[in-house]
């Protein structure tokens, strides 16, 4: 019978055998798998809160601007007169304005907020838009104070029945540049157009 001999590493049965399997992960190893692990679920968390935040632009600048073309389709079809009004920080108040013209003869047509934290809102430092009429607010149509879209033909007028162009900025209330949007409104023709804010350019 042969027995191992003495000193040496091997075991009955290969227990004991030292092989660089058998060690593991030295410290440093796991130290850098771990910050490895961290950089990528930052990365993907960031990607996620930037389409999180585009998801809800587009959502508010698709009813913004659903919001104001339908107020001038009312307009041109019902023959009558139609106020549109932006009350901060994110309402909009449809009223068809009936006849005979007289105080209270109205009719509200639609009544919405944005959701999801979105406003009425220019945030600073941006370009200028496309359309860079009706003034510096969020809320911009030359200091009118009252927007109607005109029986018949859809134009913009205001409370002097002068044709207005203007737009309206929106962004969500954390102020992320990729929430940024506005709609801008051609007067005499009411013209409608919608912008997106993507890096630093204003996208049709």
């Amino acid at each position: 019978m042969h027995y191992p001999e003495a000193g040496n590493p091997r075991r009955i049965g290969g227990l004991g055998r030292a092989r660089r399997g058998d060690a593991g992960f030295s410290l440093i190893e796991v130290l850098f798998i771990c910050l490895l692990m961290g950089i990528v679920v930052g990365v993907a968390f960031l990607k996620i809160g930037n389409a999180v935040n585009t998801t809800k632009q587009r959502g508010a600048l698709a009813t913004l601007k659903m919001q104001i073309a339908n107020a001038r389709e009312l307009a041109i079809s019902q023959q009558r007169d139609i106020r549109i009004e932006f009350t901060a920080p994110d309402r909009i108040r449809t009223v068809r304005i009936n006849r005979p013209v007289a105080a209270g003869n109205e009719t509200v047509l639609a009544d919405i907020r944005f959701e999801a934290g979105m406003t009425f809102s220019k945030l600073a430092g941006k370009p200028e838009t496309p359309d860079p009429w009706g003034g510096e607010g969020a809320v911009a149509f030359g200091g009118a104070t009252s927007l109607r879209f005109r029986s018949g033909d859809g134009a913009l007028i205001d409370q002097n029945d002068a044709f207005v162009n203007g737009r309206v900025f929106l962004a969500h209330n954390n102020g992320a540049a990729e929430t940024a949007g506005v709609v801008s409104v051609f007067g005499p023709t009411g013209r409608i157009r919608s912008y997106r804010l993507i890096g630093t350019t204003w996208n049709y």
